[in-house]
């Protein structure tokens, strides 16, 4: 697992013997890749990673379920966190992702479970084990106010930020806008889009404006985008999932869209 962080030039690189090497890319036509250090390991090999948006800070996630977050100028271990799974077995953490504001991190694991850890305490403040299956990606749209997770059961779970003084999210007001400490996240719907394994999600925002997409990959060879916070339905539920619910997916199916004649 790689993760580049382009405003320092540095490269994360996640190894099979549990540690996190960091590599400098340089700036300019001639740089070239120059090996920097290795962070603290991990007891199994690592398989996921995520950057703290100032650089600062690096999330890994291993086979074991550990999870460890890195102080890049002192390469010290500053955080530890385990991913809740089964006493004897324990759980893979297959995805993470950092918010914003570097306070909250969103693990996926093994263990069907998408689960919220905050960063200063090192401790879950909310797990949601909706998926059939492995949850194995995950992604944030924080404008919208929503963690969207992908499994091996081909669903999408989608999670939206409640305010803890129980104001209700205006439209553009997520976690960006107020610090994620001021938010909780309670499970909102799911979606079967995919027959088989869902193994990449990504968000795509448009340049000139308009709603942000969740795009899913997987098994089936199938492209699948949805709208991340789509108006809501005339006949559907009052929630804030209404919307995302009953929208309609755009799909690429595996073959030229166009004739080739």
């Amino acid at each position: 697992r790689m993760r580049a962080h382009a405003p320092t030039h540095c490269l994360a690189v996640g190894c099979e013997d549990g540690s996190v090497r960091l590599f400098d890319t340089g700036s300019g036509p001639g740089a070239e890749l120059r090996y920097v250090r290795v962070l603290g390991r991990h007891p199994a090999r690592v398989l996921s990673l995520s950057w703290q948006p100032s650089g600062r800070h690096l999330a890994s996630g291993a086979y074991d379920g550990s999870i460890l977050l890195h102080h890049l100028q002192t390469a010290a271990v500053v955080q530890r966190m385990t991913a809740a799974g089964d006493p004897k077995t324990g759980a893979i953490v297959w995805d993470l992702h950092v918010l914003s504001d570097g306070a909250s991190l969103v693990a996926v694991d093994s263990a069907r479970a998408v689960t919220v850890f905050e960063l200063k305490r090192g401790t879950p403040t909310v797990t949601v084990s909706e998926h059939d299956a492995d949850a194995t990606c995950v992604c944030v749209d924080e404008e919208a106010g929503a963690i969207f997770a992908g499994g091996l059961d081909g669903k999408v779970v989608q999670l939206t930020a409640q305010a803890l003084d129980g104001r209700a999210r205006g439209p553009g007001e997520g976690p960006k806008r107020r610090p994620s400490s001021h938010w909780r996240w309670i499970f909102s719907a799911s979606r079967r889009v995919h027959t088989h394994d869902i193994l990449a999600l990504e968000l795509c925002r448009p340049a000139r404006g308009g709603r942000a997409r969740v795009v899913s990959a997987g098994v089936d060879s199938v492209l699948c985008a949805l709208p991340t916070a789509a108006p809501l339905a005339r006949a559907g539920g009052k929630g804030p999932a209404g919307g995302w619910l009953h929208s309609t997916p755009r799909k690429v199916l595996p073959f030229p869209q166009r004739s080739p004649l």
